[in-house]
């Protein structure tokens, strides 16, 4: 009696899992490129207004927003 009763349950589960991973996924990188053109304008410069002017433009201003 017991044994059918798992194998209903491990298949539901099973396509559910399966229903969960057939969602599209967006991967962005952008903000990866994003940080590392700041870092390289902010690390040339000891000017630290300009380096927060830098961090604010070329980084967060472009920042990806999560919906």
């Amino acid at each position: 009696m017991k044994k059918p009763v798992l194998i209903t349950i491990a298949f539901c589960v099973t396509i559910f899992q399966w229903a969960i991973a057939q969602q599209s996924i967006s991967l962005v990188t952008t903000d990866i490129d994003n940080f590392w053109q700041a870092y390289d304008k902010i690390v040339a410069t000891k000017d630290t207004t300009a380096q927060f002017g830098y961090l604010n433009k070329l980084f967060l201003e472009r920042a990806t927003l999560l919906t």
